[in-house]
This record gives C-alpha cells, sequence and structure tokens, in this order.
C-alpha cells in the first residue's frame, strides 16, 4: 500500500465476537475538500462537537413529529366517541363532514 498525498493508511483495531484481537489496514482516499473539512471537524472536538451544535428540534424533530400525530389522533379518537354516545348511527366519516343533529 502507498502511502500518497491524497491517500491515508488507517488501522483498525477490533475484537471479534469470539474475543480476538484483530487488527486491519486500510487504505482511504481523501480529496483536499474532505482534507479542509475534517481538519475543521478536528479543531472543533470532531463528530461530538457537531453533534452538540444542532438545534433541539432538529435532533428530536421525528419524536416531536410523532408525539404531535398522537395527540391529534387521541383528539379526533375523543370527538368520535363522544359523538358516536349520543347518536349510534354516528360514522368516522361525519366527523369529517361538519354533519351536525
Amino acid at each position: 500500500m502507498t502511502n500518497t498525498s491524497d491517500a491515508v493508511l488507517m488501522q483498525i483495531s477490533y475484537t471479534d465476537t469470539v474475543g480476538e484481537r484483530k487488527v486491519v489496514e486500510k487504505e482511504v482516499k481523501i480529496g483536499f475538500q474532505n482534507l479542509a473539512v475534517g481538519s475543521v471537524q478536528m479543531a472543533q472536538g470532531g463528530h461530538a462537537a457537531a453533534t452538540q451544535n444542532q438545534g433541539f428540534f432538529a435532533k428530536y424533530q421525528w419524536y416531536i413529529f410523532g408525539l404531535v400525530v398522537l395527540i391529534v389522533g387521541w383528539i379526533i379518537y375523543q370527538k368520535y366517541t363522544a359523538k358516536k354516545k349520543q347518536d349510534p348511527k354516528y360514522q368516522m366519516k361525519d366527523l369529517f363532514r361538519g354533519k351536525k343533529k
């Protein structure tokens, strides 16, 4: 393996599931643009610093979305059951049509 200006020789050490220690050598080619981005991330503390700079909504957007969907679904269900108690023939589609008794 050659160690040219656009490639870096990396050694990856790990322990497999049997408990044996393994070392794998890989040559990773990098471009000058990637090198600049990587050096900025390293100056900021690596990947952890980039994750900490995310806003609260960006970090938890799918959890917030799921919670909102659950709340809206619960409200619709509560309205439906209240109308169904008043009129046994009431259907879910009537809730969205605005049918009044």
